[in-house]
């Protein structure tokens, strides 16, 4: 069975190796050097080929080609959104090496978003899906795979904000809220008047993720959304900022991702006084 390098740290395949014949010994004998360099993390090793654990060490460097999970392509939004907002999913450490985990999207209770971020600091890759159509995240890639995830998270409680400290822990901990301004101001607007999903007023529009942001700004007059900056703001500061101005903002709440994809989700002013 023909095999593919790939590294024991992080499941990465960009590999460059190197095999060099070594100068003959006083015995006569004969023997050979290999390294092996991963161009992901980093991780470099090295072995000749007479040491003991040659045969294990060459191994760990190396799986069968049959069993190679496939390389996730580069996913757009909606497809990241269908794999990681998967329910029944349960995580599963992997066999393959130290720091490699797969997730399972079959036989559990969780969500495919909640186990990315329940991953240990020291993950390297992460494979999602059931075997044998598993898709290898390596390290690399699981920093994007994280940011999601935490947008599906935020996305989900502001859905469903049944959990009081849950709510609150979640939406202020979320660093990354698209709000819009003219010439660095955030504004009033773009405002939405209301009703809002059943609510009325004027609400300051908030995104929370890059397709909400485009779903939102396809809606608006042509010129204006040309003048339009989207800023990204941590939690804290649009909560802080909007608390300090909302009565010089005109504004009776907020309107998050009012044309989708996500569910939308209005909150009336009062709940900056929990954030």
């Amino acid at each position: 069975m023909s095999t593919i390098e790939r590294c024991p740290r992080c499941g990465s395949t960009n590999i460059s190796g190197k095999k060099s014949d070594m100068p003959p010994r006083a015995d006569g004998g004969r023997s050979t050097y290999y390294e092996f360099r991963c161009g992901d993390c980093g991780l470099w090793e090295d072995h000749n080929n007479i040491e003991a654990d040659f045969d294990d060490w060459i191994k760990s460097w190396s799986t069968p080609a049959s069993d190679e999970p496939a390389r996730a392509p580069a996913l757009e939004p909606s497809a990241l959104r269908a794999l990681l907002g998967r329910s029944g999913a349960r995580m599963v450490k992997s066999a393959v090496a130290d720091g490699q985990f797969e997730i399972d999207t079959c036989g559990g209770s969780q969500r495919v978003f909640e186990l990315i971020l329940a991953l240990p600091n020291d993950a390297v890759s992460i494979a999602i899906g059931p075997e044998p159509s598993q898709l290898l995240f390596d390290w690399s890639e699981l920093r994007e795979l994280v940011r999601w995830a935490r947008i599906l998270e935020v996305e989900n409680v502001l859905a469903h904000p049944d959990d009081n400290d849950r709510f609150v822990k979640v939406v202020r901990a979320f660093d990354d809220y698209c709000a819009f301004a003219h010439s660095g101001t955030l504004l009033g607007g773009p405002v939405r008047h209301g009703p809002a999903l059943g609510q009325e007023g004027h609400f300051l529009t908030v995104c929370t993720a890059p397709d909400a942001v485009e779903a939102y700004l396809a809606t608006g007059d042509p010129i204006e959304v040309a003048r339009t900056n989207v800023l990204h703001m941590r939690g804290e500061l649009l909560f802080e900022q909007l608390r300090e101005r909302a009565a010089e903002l005109g504004i009776d709440g907020m309107l998050f991702n009012p044309c989708g994809p996500p569910a939308s989700a209005v909150f009336l002013i009062g709940v900056l006084q929990l954030l």
